[in-house]
């Protein structure tokens, strides 16, 4: 930033309650005149979410985890920007930490009935046989599929269908998303406890995402049973949910066949902000502090104060038991 902005940003900008920032820097600056935050009505915006019919039962309920993998070249052997070395070593981290949080999840008794379905987009044999391996540690069932179709969109578009046909919990996670050991039992424990409350769905994403850090809207502080939650309307497709959120939306949810699609205007369409996180215009959303996972694919995209470190070496292939 130049002396002419940092001149303008002190005397005229700040003082108005705003303030200049480089193109993508975080902002944390409290909102200004926050003893109006009701004058769009959006505290009434924000309760009518929650109206629901809860009884304050706490059910148990089932889970259906679905994960999509891909490791082939020339994906597999690209440097990766975090761990600075071949990008198939940071997905087999992360697989293997998903595989870990299931595994506690279970042990603790945070969910006792789970399945874990695998769409695997035609990796290279040893590389299909590694992830084959990380599963292979998993108490629960498991399913190792070839889709059909190739490519994430239409993959992506498979399991929100197979999951709108779910009559429980689903997770649709990608397969660069390096997960803490409490990850799955967390979503699984503030899903009940809101749940019981209100007796509505939601949705939940692993981490916050940056755009609650440089773009300021109002979000609501929920106190969970081990962190804090805040509600967001943006998500990727990295989403956890009820099957019937994904069937009563599906309107909402087909266009991710277009996911990653070759022409920009087709791929438009598959974007969350055209696609899951429409939902969110009338289910509330909400991602925990800290987060309970980080989206393991570039320095930008993990969420604040992460430290990545000794979750990746826990679950390094070098370091798979």
């Amino acid at each position: 930033m130049n002396e002419f902005l940092r001149l303008l940003d002190r005397l005229i900008v700040r003082p108005q309650g705003h303030r200049i920032l480089r193109s993508g820097q975080v902002n944390l600056r409290p909102v200004k005149d926050l003893d109006r935050i009701d004058a769009d009505d959006s505290l009434a915006a924000a309760q009518a979410l929650f109206a629901g019919t809860g009884d304050g039962t706490d059910r148990a309920f089932p889970l259906t985890v679905m994960l999509r993998t891909c490791l082939r070249d020339p994906r597999r052997t690209r440097r990766h920007p975090v761990i600075d070395g071949p990008l198939e070593s940071a997905i087999l981290a992360c697989v293997g930490s998903l595989v870990a949080s299931i595994t506690h999840a279970v042990e603790s008794g945070a969910v006792t009935d789970v399945t874990v379905e695998v769409d695997d987009d035609r990796s290279d044999p040893d590389a299909r046989a590694a992830i084959e391996a990380i599963l292979g540690r998993l108490t629960v069932p498991w399913t190792l599929r070839t889709p059909e179709e190739t490519l994430a969109g239409p993959i992506l578009h498979a399991q929100f269908r197979r999951a709108a046909a779910l009559d429980r919990l689903v997770y649709v996670v990608e397969d660069d998303y390096l997960h803490q050991p409490e990850a799955i039992a967390s979503l699984v424990g503030f899903y009940r406890q809101v749940h019981a409350a209100t007796g509505g769905p939601m949705m939940l994403h692993p981490q916050e995402p940056r755009v609650l850090y440089n773009r300021h809207y109002p979000s609501y502080l929920v106190l969970g049973p081990d962190r804090r939650w805040r509600t967001t309307r943006h998500m990727s497709h990295t989403l956890f949910t009820h099957g019937h959120v994904v069937r009563d939306h599906w309107d909402d949810v087909e266009n991710t066949r277009y996911v990653g699609h070759p022409t920009k205007r087709q791929a438009h369409k598959g974007a969350e902000r055209n696609t899951t996180n429409r939902v969110l215009r009338v289910l509330p959303g909400f991602c925990p502090i800290p987060a309970l996972a980080a989206h393991f694919q570039a320095p930008e995209l993990l969420p604040p104060f992460f430290d990545w470190t000794a979750l990746f070496a826990a679950h390094r292939p070098e370091a798979a038991p």
